[in-house]
């Protein structure tokens, strides 16, 4: 009976966070790609979804006009392009009013430490976290994120920094959704247990074999 209720409190959780995605908006225009300040002043203020990885620190200002965005994604391109964001882009990110922003995708981004999440945390309308292969964010980092009570899904997949000690921080988010642990190759399953285990309604996942697929 207790798995049968696991089971299912982990289908209505996914059903709950696809939900979300669909209601953002996806499905109703593709994203559009910028790749500097000018791209962006370009752009009609209405655009809701953003490819962002071309954007360097000194251009992030720009985006200030684009009041309905809600998905902004630095990590498309990737494998053709390095990213140029920085600490200092994302505190400059954070300090635009931005009141529609819900989806950030900061993964693959070099250039983002834990520094970056102590901005991030002032973003109080994201309610999903991408950072996915960030190598320099750490345990400690995800302490900042404790007061975002609006962030429902986590991504931390390849996160080589997150280990066994992330476990108190993230137990402190018992307002998560979702959290994905792929790649976090310092992070055991003796740790997966004792966090699934503090968490009632939330789906906690280490997939390694989707995870080797993705960085192929």
């Amino acid at each position: 009976m207790h798995s049968h209720k696991n089971t299912t409190s982990a289908v209505a959780t996914c059903l709950a966070i696809l939900a979300v995605i669909w209601s953002i908006g996806c499905g109703k225009t593709e994203s559009r790609r910028v790749d500097n300040a000018k791209d962006v002043r370009r752009l009609d203020p209405s655009v809701w979804s953003l490819w962002a990885r071309g954007l360097a620190d000194e251009d992030i200002d720009a985006l200030s006009r684009l009041k309905d965005l809600k998905h902004l994604d630095f990590s498309a391109g990737y494998g053709v392009m390095p990213a140029k964001l920085t600490d200092r882009g994302v505190d400059r990110l954070a300090a635009l009013n931005l009141p529609k922003l819900e989806i950030l995708i900061l993964s693959r981004c070099d250039g983002i430490s834990n520094a970056a999440l102590k901005h991030v945390a002032t973003m109080r309308s994201v309610k999903w976290l991408g950072l996915f292969k960030c190598d320099r964010i750490s345990d400690l980092g995800l302490e900042y994120l404790i007061p975002m009570t609006n962030l429902h899904t986590l991504d931390l997949r390849g996160c080589v920094g997150i280990t066994d000690k992330a476990v108190p921080y993230l137990l402190k988010m018992q307002h998560l959704k979702g959290i994905e642990l792929g790649g976090c190759q310092n992070f055991t399953q003796d740790a997966l247990k004792i966090l699934q285990a503090g968490f009632t309604n939330c789906l906690i996942q280490k997939d390694e074999r989707s995870y080797e697929w993705l960085i192929r």
